[in-house]
């Protein structure tokens, strides 16, 4: 390394002090400061793009009755719309996330914005199931890689004693932005009709994409990548002002003399593949109950008995419950229970759709129950992501993200299939919710896993 210095850590310390002559790394700089106006601006900005991924996450479902009525047909007849924008959320996050490791985190999703307000545009336009499912479909391209690639931008901006706890935060942004939608649909729908829904989730992402172009710098780490280290010294000027000058040394270790660099990809398979693919199979079925319960709950619902309006409302009210439990179990992570509170989500799920299939046939007892699904379902799949960015290096973690979340997302295609395919069999609306405890049982199980995958990992067993 340049001037034979070694990098230091100053993790842990209330200063950042480093040898003469010595590499400090942005990293631990970051670490070691109190977190800057900046960093709360960058961090702030990716929760706005996350709410308003949340809302158009949630405006078909919202929409799906009043649809059916105007096009004429059954409810179930979007199962194909409503999973097709599930497809294109699993591919964004396996094909386009990555991409964020290799062109940049700003560039990235300021792009991913203007896909989701142009798609949602169009998709209000749309006047068959048939384009409804297109416009989905390429809607759902950008909400898949916005998550991944803005947990990357905070997990480099948060300062590692409350990194875990400021990704819940930024994460909770997006049921929040579910529950907002959820709230306020009703109102939109009345005023609009379905169509409002969609040009209220087309407008605000493009305007998103233009604040987030003029107010956020690129990654740190990015700019380290391509040799940018002025630009990267102007950042900590104002994070940490006092070390800007110091020697920096490089984001990811030199290679050996002869060696070849390895790609992200080859990054995460070769010391990272058990972590890998723990998350990436929990994550498959979490989302597909999850989705299933977003995607379906207004329609079983309201087919259950219960009047559409407080239907959507009680969707809004589970992901409130969301928030909640995502905060909740990132805090348990941070102090070291992340298993004991995501397995006891998971078993707590488990019997919540129990209680649906065999419980009393109650409709207040349905509703309470949402906001108590999404806390432990929506909850524990936010809490799961907040942890698992810490796990991966930065210099990979948009593409370990992606791969996670992209696999995840198929999961997440799967749920409302399988709803939609159950509901045309006549399946009582409210008893098949019961379907949903294996795949929480299944999550359960994998999360116990995850102290004997460490240790692999740790051994380099990968």
């Amino acid at each position: 390394m340049a001037g034979g210095g070694k990098p230091v850590s100053v993790m842990g310390s209330s200063t950042a002090v480093e040898p003469a002559g010595a590499l400090v790394r942005v990293a631990a700089l970051i670490d070691a400061a109190p977190i800057s106006a900046l960093q709360w601006r960058i961090i702030a900005l990716c929760a706005v793009a996350l709410f308003l991924d949340g809302y158009d996450a949630q405006a078909l479902a919202l929409a799906v009755p009043s649809i059916a009525a105007d096009f004429g047909v059954a409810p179930a007849a979007f199962g194909g719309a409503l999973s097709g924008s599930l497809a294109g959320m699993a591919i964004g996050a396996l094909t386009l996330a990555p991409l964020a490791d290799r062109f940049g985190r700003r560039r990235l999703i300021c792009i991913i914005l203007l896909l989701i307000g142009l798609s949602t545009a169009a998709t209000a336009l749309a006047t068959t199931t048939w384009a409804l499912t297109s416009w989905r479909f390429l809607c759902g391209l950008g909400m898949g890689a916005v998550l991944p690639v803005a947990m990357t931008i905070v997990s480099e901006y948060a300062p590692a004693r409350k990194r875990a706890a400021l990704i819940a935060m930024v994460s909770c942004a997006m049921p929040l932005g579910s529950a907002f939608a959820g709230m306020v649909a009703p109102v939109i729908e009345a005023w609009g009709g379905w169509r409002a829904i969609f040009w209220a989730g087309a407008i605000t992402p493009c305007l998103a994409a233009v604040a987030l172009r003029l107010a956020m710098p690129e990654s740190w780490s990015m700019l380290q990548k391509r040799g940018a280290d002025a630009a990267v010294r102007a950042q900590l000027r104002r994070i940490a002002p006092a070390h800007a000058n110091a020697p920096l040394a490089p984001v990811t270790p030199a290679p050996e003399p002869g060696a070849k660099q390895r790609g992200s990809l080859q990054l995460i398979w070769s010391n990272y593949r058990g972590l890998a693919l723990l998350f990436s199979l929990t994550s498959w079925f979490n989302l597909f109950t999850s989705y299933s319960l977003i995607s379906w709950a207004p329609t079983l619902l309201n087919l259950g008995g219960v009047e559409l309006g407080t239907a959507q409302r009680a969707v809004g009210m589970m992901a409130f419950g969301a928030i909640a439990g995502g905060l909740f179990l990132s805090w348990l992570a941070d102090k070291g229970h992340m298993i004991a509170g995501l397995g006891g989500a998971y078993a707590v799920a488990a019997v919540i759709f129990l209680l649906y299939a065999a419980g009393p046939r109650v409709e207040s007892l349905w509703v309470v129950l949402l906001p108590l699904a999404g806390a432990t379902i929506v909850g524990a799949q936010t809490a799961l992501g907040a942890a698992s960015a810490a796990f991966f290096p930065a210099v990979a973690r948009s593409t370990a993200l992606g791969l996670t979340g992209g696999v995840g997302r198929t999961g997440a295609i799967a749920g409302p299939l399988v709803i939609a395919a159950l509901l045309q069999h006549a399946l009582d609306p409210i008893t098949l919710l019961g379907v949903l405890t294996l795949p929480m049982l299944v999550c359960a199980g994998g999360i116990a896993l995850l102290p004997a995958i460490l240790r692999k990992t740790d051994r380099g067993e990968s």
